[in-house]
């Protein structure tokens, strides 16, 4: 995991400016995607940090914060899974579900959207589920190296359903 955030921050390094400098908003943003906590005080926090002081954030804001948020699965090569590096489409998306031809939106429209689960946005809960089954127990036992409970991710074949790994 620490290989994993060197190799992250690394990338934010290289990626803003090319200026040998990471900005505090993009180390900010970084930080709170990979702690251990709730998704939805994730995105409440990450809307705060964007927001203006009558708590609204406009499109060029919303615009840094998926180009901030898409850095991760960008240095871990996976950015084309998620509708690549434009993030335009999904700034235009959360607006547009917004209504009303607003320019700026609020906690609660941008919360909406997230619960869609924007393609630019979808391996954050993603990654939560996979963090949230390493500590599964699962009671049964390893047809392969008989260890029993499993702990963690189990696969279970659906011909045979005693068969687990």
């Amino acid at each position: 995991m620490l290989m994993n955030l060197k190799k992250i921050y690394k990338g934010y390094y290289t990626v803003f400016q090319r200026t040998g400098q990471v900005r505090v908003l993009s180390f900010k943003v970084g930080i709170v995607l990979l702690c251990k906590g709730h998704l939805e005080q994730k995105y409440r926090y990450l809307f705060r940090l964007m927001a203006d002081p009558s708590r609204l954030v406009d499109q060029r804001k919303l615009g840094l914060l998926l180009h901030d948020c898409i850095q991760i699965p960008r240095q871990l090569g996976e950015v084309a899974a998620f509708g690549g590096s434009n993030i335009e489409p999904s700034v235009r998306s959360c607006f547009e579900q917004a209504g009303n031809n607003s320019t700026t939106i609020e906690a609660v429209q941008f919360l909406s959207w997230l619960e869609r689960e924007p393609q630019s946005m979808v391996w954050l809960p993603v990654l939560h589920r996979v963090a949230a089954s390493e500590s599964a127990k699962h009671q049964a036992k390893c047809n392969i190296c008989k260890q029993y409970p499993i702990i963690g991710f189990r696969y279970a074949i659906r011909m045979r359903r005693s068969f687990h790994l």
